[in-house]
């Protein structure tokens, strides 16, 4: 069987995986990190699902959706700065 890597990220919430996989890196990755590395990872997950768990018809959800996305778009600028990638042209 395969060496496994486990997160722990919240209440009732674990990352499980292959050590060798992708996901497994980033587990790897974010133990050895001396942040508070939990708290990154919720928002993270935050910023990228909770936009599609909304009622869109709710006042709120505009404004949340956005915070998301800034969100998200920060990470894409920090990945591509980090792996000197070109910003996309739209």
């Amino acid at each position: 069987m395969a060496k496994e890597k486990r997160l722990k990220i919240g209440e009732g919430l674990e990352l499980r995986c292959s050590a060798n996989s992708p996901l497994g890196e980033v587990i790897s990755y974010l133990q050895k990190m001396p942040l508070n590395n939990l708290e990154m990872a919720r928002s993270t997950l935050i910023a990228r699902y909770l936009p599609f768990t909304l009622d869109s018809t709710k006042e709120e959800y505009r404004a949340t959706a956005l915070a998301c996305a800034i969100e998200c778009e920060s990470w894409g600028r920090a990945i591509r700065e980090y792996c000197a990638l070109p910003s996309p042209s739209i």
